[in-house]
Protein backbone atom coordinates (compact mmCIF):
# COMPACT_ATOMS: atom_id res chain seq x y z
CA UNK A 1 0.00 0.00 0.00
CA UNK A 2 2.97 2.12 0.79
CA UNK A 3 4.67 1.54 -2.44
CA UNK A 4 1.11 2.25 -4.36
CA UNK A 5 0.50 5.82 -2.54
CA UNK A 6 4.67 6.88 -3.29
CA UNK A 7 3.32 6.11 -7.14
CA UNK A 8 0.42 8.04 -6.64
CA UNK A 9 2.02 10.62 -5.71
CA UNK A 10 4.75 10.75 -8.45
CA UNK A 11 1.84 11.37 -10.94
CA UNK A 12 0.06 13.34 -8.83
CA UNK A 13 3.29 15.89 -8.04
CA UNK A 14 3.91 15.70 -12.39
CA UNK A 15 0.17 16.49 -13.02
CA UNK A 16 0.83 19.78 -10.53
CA UNK A 17 3.69 20.58 -12.54
CA UNK A 18 3.35 22.58 -15.97
CA UNK A 19 5.46 20.31 -17.84
CA UNK A 20 8.55 21.06 -15.64
CA UNK A 21 9.30 18.29 -12.51
CA UNK A 22 10.37 20.17 -9.58
CA UNK A 23 12.31 19.20 -5.98
CA UNK A 24 8.54 18.01 -5.33
CA UNK A 25 8.70 15.52 -7.84
CA UNK A 26 12.40 14.68 -7.59
CA UNK A 27 11.55 14.23 -3.80
CA UNK A 28 8.56 11.87 -4.57
CA UNK A 29 10.08 9.97 -6.80
CA UNK A 30 13.34 9.31 -4.73
CA UNK A 31 10.89 8.12 -1.96
CA UNK A 32 9.17 5.78 -4.30
CA UNK A 33 12.73 4.17 -4.94
CA UNK A 34 13.50 3.61 -1.71
CA UNK A 35 10.17 1.98 -0.71
CA UNK A 36 10.34 -0.26 -3.80
CA UNK A 37 14.45 -0.76 -2.80
CA UNK A 38 13.16 -1.76 0.69
CA UNK A 39 10.72 -4.31 -0.57
CA UNK A 40 13.21 -5.89 -2.98
CA UNK A 41 15.33 -6.40 -0.02
CA UNK A 42 12.58 -7.84 2.36
CA UNK A 43 11.29 -10.36 -0.37
CA UNK A 44 8.28 -8.37 -1.23
CA UNK A 45 8.87 -7.42 -4.92
CA UNK A 46 10.93 -10.02 -6.98
CA UNK A 47 14.13 -7.34 -8.73
CA UNK A 48 12.71 -7.69 -12.21
CA UNK A 49 9.14 -6.43 -11.22
CA UNK A 50 10.76 -3.20 -8.71
CA UNK A 51 13.02 -2.40 -11.72
CA UNK A 52 10.20 -2.43 -14.22
CA UNK A 53 7.95 -0.43 -11.49
CA UNK A 54 11.26 2.18 -11.00
CA UNK A 55 11.47 2.38 -14.93
CA UNK A 56 7.70 2.94 -15.06
CA UNK A 57 8.03 6.06 -12.58
CA UNK A 58 10.88 7.46 -14.87
CA UNK A 59 9.04 6.92 -18.46
CA UNK A 60 6.31 9.37 -17.12
CA UNK A 61 9.06 11.63 -15.37
CA UNK A 62 10.91 12.33 -18.86
CA UNK A 63 7.57 12.26 -20.77
CA UNK A 64 6.12 14.92 -18.33
CA UNK A 65 9.04 17.38 -19.56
Amino acid sequence: ARVGTASRRVRESLENENATPSSNTQGALNRFYSLVDKGVQKGVFPKNKAARMKAKQMKLLKNAK
